[in-house]
């Protein structure tokens, strides 16, 4: 049956190709392709940081008045504390949010709370007569207990990053800003995750639903710590956001792009899709 699927598909590809006329492809400014990384404790020292390293770009290539978001378990990372503030006297708006246990945890040895008072520090000075700042802050969630969620015992082990608009180049003005990046990734900023771990990040740019789904989450977690009574707590958040073409490209290509040059454009691979084809007839095929 999945033979007799493929087939067909791939035929009924051929037919759309070259007879019938089909709608556009929506199109959108999509100057970076999703982006996946991972490192690997075997992996040479820049594989090893190549996380790291892009989140430093990114930072780095934040442009004047934008907004960086970060949201983490854990942040012993001395370095990518120094891009935040060197951003954030570029006047962009820097904004952190950790988990207790990355002041008081025993494994970071210290890092998170250096990195605490680092930024504390940085982001609150008062700048010198002729210079602006970004609006930024560091904040510590309630220890013991979850950021956003009710009840004891949890962690804010979501680890993302927000960009409102970046180069990604390490520097903001080489290249051409690119506006809603999202960076999600499995590791924290410690030596350990660097070194010892295997974790991946996924970047997403130029998608302005989905930061900002990310940028709700993220603003009603900080909210929630400005309220020690616990009423900003939640028992369930539902933030229903795709990825676009990163996450459901099925979706985007069966009913938007049947011809295999609007897949070129869109960024798909031969590989890739055959196997939409194949899988548009086989749902197809069990209605």
């Amino acid at each position: 049956m999945i033979k007799k699927g493929i087939l067909a598909a791939l035929l009924i590809g051929g037919l759309l190709a070259v007879g019938l006329r089909q709608p556009p492809l929506r199109t959108r400014r999509r100057t970076w392709p999703p982006a996946p990384s991972s490192t690997s404790p075997r992996g040479t020292a820049a594989e090893r940081g190549a996380t790291l390293s892009r989140l430093g770009r990114l930072v780095n290539g934040a442009q004047s008045g934008s907004d960086i978001r970060i949201s983490l378990h854990l942040f012993g990372s001395s370095w990518l504390a120094d891009q935040l503030v060197a951003a954030h006297h570029r006047n962009v708006n820097v904004t952190v949010l950790v988990d207790d246990d990355s002041i008081t945890a025993a494994w970071t040895s210290g890092s998170g709370a250096a990195v605490r008072d680092k930024l504390s520090a940085a982001l609150s000075a008062i700048p010198p007569a002729g210079e602006t700042y970004g609006k930024s802050w560091f904040k510590v969630c309630a220890a013991n207990q979850p950021c956003l969620a009710k009840g004891t015992g949890g962690v804010n082990h979501n680890k993302f990053l927000l960009f409102s608009q970046t180069t990604g180049s390490g520097l903001p003005d080489k290249g051409k800003p690119v506006d809603s990046v999202v960076v999600q990734s499995s590791g924290n900023l410690t030596t350990w995750d660097r070194e010892s771990a295997w974790n991946d990040a996924m970047t997403v740019a130029d998608n302005a639903e989905l930061h900002a789904g990310y940028t709700r989450y993220f603003d009603r977690t900080a909210a929630s710590q400005a309220l020690p009574d616990g009423s900003g707590r939640v028992d369930n958040l539902a933030i229903d956001v795709e990825a676009g073409p990163a996450k459901g490209p099925v979706t985007l290509l069966a009913h938007a792009a049947p011809k295999w040059g609007d897949a070129v454009q869109a960024g798909f691979t031969p590989a890739q899709w055959l196997l939409v084809l194949a899988f548009a007839e086989w749902s197809r095929l069990r209605r």
